[in-house]
């Protein structure tokens, strides 16, 4: 649903890639990063979450997965792109960048 709105407001010059599962898994640190050098993104909007709140209480570790790290995979910079492929990508912001140092 969010994924979907953003879509539909962002501008038409926008080259938007939606990824979703069972293709894409936001958890899958291998995953996340080999896609973000394969696309060579400017930026990523990450709309995944974890809501099923009573399965939330049951499945702690899946939520955990899905609401804080799939979310801090999403925001790789590009030191860390560079340093596990040698790709270097011109452009990439790192403002998140120290959130994710202890991955």
């Amino acid at each position: 649903m969010l994924a979907g709105a953003v879509k539909r407001i962002c501008p038409e010059h926008y080259h938007i890639v939606p990824l979703d599962l069972p293709d894409f898994d936001i958890t899958d640190y291998n995953l996340v990063l080999n896609t973000l050098v394969t696309l060579k993104a400017d930026g990523i909007i990450n709309c995944a979450a974890y809501t099923h709140v009573d399965a939330c209480e049951s499945e702690r570790d899946r939520a955990e997965q899905v609401n804080t790290r799939g979310p801090a995979f999403s925001v790789l910079s590009k030191d860390k792109i560079k340093q596990a492929t040698g790709i270097k990508i011109p452009g990439w912001k790192d403002s998140l960048g120290k959130y994710v140092t202890t991955l």
